[in-house]
């Protein structure tokens, strides 16, 4: 089973890895609905969602006020492919897809968007 996650440099000498294990895992700063929460304040509470298709991830930001980067560029929903970068105020995460969860991926993500994202519905910040 592929399995997606998100690596976080929280310093030079501390690295925090977060397992993509839900179907739809939310990111933002709110800890009562978020499964990754982030503590920027430029981050808005409900910031955006990672969704699992298949062997694919998506990740649809939420109508946050400070908006999404991956790679440099600002998104609202994009697939996802191994090594990408995406911003989150001021934190940068990696995504990563691997079959053991190993931090060295071994594929990469094919870039299709599944019509099944259309079920995921915008949540307010």
């Amino acid at each position: 089973m592929k399995k997606g996650y998100l690596i976080w440099d929280k310093s030079d000498t501390e690295q925090v890895r977060f397992l993509l294990r839900h179907r739809e895992t939310l990111i933002g700063r709110d800890a009562a609905c978020c499964q990754i929460v982030l503590t920027d304040p430029r981050v808005s509470r409900r910031h955006g969602c990672f969704i699992k298709v298949g062997s694919i991830y998506l990740y649809k930001d939420l109508g946050s006020r400070n908006g999404t980067h991956l790679n440099g560029e600002r998104v609202t929903e994009t697939p996802l492919t191994d090594g990408d970068t995406l911003e989150f105020g001021k934190l940068r995460l990696v995504f990563h897809l691997d079959e053991t969860g190993d931090p060295h991926p071994t594929e990469q993500l094919k870039r299709t968007i599944s019509k099944s994202t259309k079920s995921v519905s915008s949540r307010k910040k």
